[in-house]
């Protein structure tokens, strides 16, 4: 199939959205209900998301060599408890400022795609109703 195997957002389209439904969307709706905190439950699932699926912003932009390293650097924040880490979540820190560095270009654009196509699922699932219990009716 084309895409298939080069671009992580063709793959999606390909395959029915498997990376979103088979991975994002459980994962986070697992933090979520683990937590009830919204921002870690997403910020773990990009961490879930990037060293298992194929950044392919990064690669495009530094190579795959960078793209690798990245992923791992990820994988190494997901092993030490990630966005739920404590008590200041330090290493979470230095991955975002790792991140951040060298004008945006370690940017995970594609990480951000498929975590905000599992956030669009848990939304229209209903899975998230909670956070957002009483606004709907007030305005509607």
């Amino acid at each position: 199939m084309a895409g298939k195997g080069r671009d992580s957002i063709a793959r999606e389209y390909v395959t029915d959205y498997e990376i979103t439904f088979e991975l994002g969307y459980p994962t986070l709706m697992r933090y979520w209900e683990q937590s009830r905190n919204m921002m870690d439950s997403i910020i773990q699932t990009s961490l879930t998301i990037l060293p298992d699926v194929s950044e392919t912003l990064i690669d495009t932009k530094n190579g795959p060599v960078v793209a690798e390293e990245v992923s791992r650097r990820a994988r190494r924040v997901l092993e030490l408890a990630g966005a739920f880490s404590r008590p200041e979540r330090q290493v979470l820190k230095d991955f975002d400022l790792y991140l951040s560095e060298e004008d945006h270009r370690l940017n995970p654009g594609t990480t951000g795609d498929l975590t905000a196509s599992s956030i669009l699922v848990a939304l229209l699932q209903g899975g998230l109703y909670e956070i957002f219990e009483g606004q709907y009716e007030a305005d509607h």
